[in-house]
């Protein structure tokens, strides 16, 4: 499961973006090519998506686009995930904000949940107060004591706010991208290897693998596979063009 988003961040320059294609080209090897051009087409369309977008940060160091699209590119290479397939989930879940953090817990881009990033061999800040506070029952979270699910949030936040990513990364690496991105593309590729489509696949990210296998699927997790496939398609579309 990944969570509901909360917030939404601004890029940097688009001068970021084109300087980002050049480098690609000349970091990946000739066979790797076509991915090096993705990941420059990647910065651009994470460059829109996010200018077009006011929501407010807390004050944290702003987001580079050459990290993004660098830690989507070779981590979708790594795992042999389609790329595109990790920027609609960035996308659907946080708009590429990776300080977002929802009411239940998930943070970062890819919000994921704490136990989750745990199994994924995440760093993950005070583990053991979130499971104190929600329990997971058959891919279900169960809010136990809304306190102190409350106070976690809180302390997270305190915790995170105007850290550098080397000092993110002590504190829990849910909210540094490159791990985060890794750690994703490693979650959809174990339920690929369990058998799921990638549709199912997509619905296990947000619900958890027991809910993906059955179908029709429940209407929410329809509505966050449908959207997480337009956006794949409006990026790939982008890409094309």
């Amino acid at each position: 499961m990944a969570g509901p988003i909360f917030q939404i961040i601004r890029s940097h320059a688009r001068k970021d973006a084109r300087e980002l294609g050049l480098n690609l080209l000349r970091v990946f090897s000739s066979r790797m090519i076509l991915w090096g051009l993705a990941g420059a087409i990647v910065s651009g369309i994470i460059y829109s998506s996010c200018n077009n977008n006011k929501a407010s940060r807390i004050g944290q160091q702003p987001i580079q686009i050459s990290e993004i699209s660098n830690a989507i590119t070779a981590y979708s290479l790594e795992s042999k995930i389609d790329p595109f397939i990790l920027l609609a989930i960035a996308d659907n879940e946080s708009k590429f904000n990776d300080y977002a953090i929802s009411s239940i817990g998930a943070a970062g881009a890819f919000q994921l949940m704490p136990d989750v990033a745990d199994s994924l061999g995440l760093k993950v800040y005070d583990l053991e107060s979130f499971k104190q506070a929600v329990v997971l029952d058959d891919d279900r979270y169960i809010i136990r004591n809304p306190e102190l699910l409350n106070q976690y949030i809180r302390n997270l936040k305190k915790n995170i706010s105007g850290k550098s990513k080397k000092e993110l990364a002590r504190v829990d690496q849910r909210f540094v991208y490159h791990i985060a991105a890794d750690a994703a593309a490693r979650h959809i590729d174990e339920n690929l290897n369990k058998g799921l489509s990638l549709e199912q696949a997509i619905a296990a990210y947000y619900a958890g693998p027991s809910l993906a296998r059955q179908t029709p699927f429940r209407s929410d997790i329809n509505t966050y596979v449908t959207n997480v496939k337009d956006s794949y398609e409006k990026f790939k579309k982008s890409y094309a063009n």
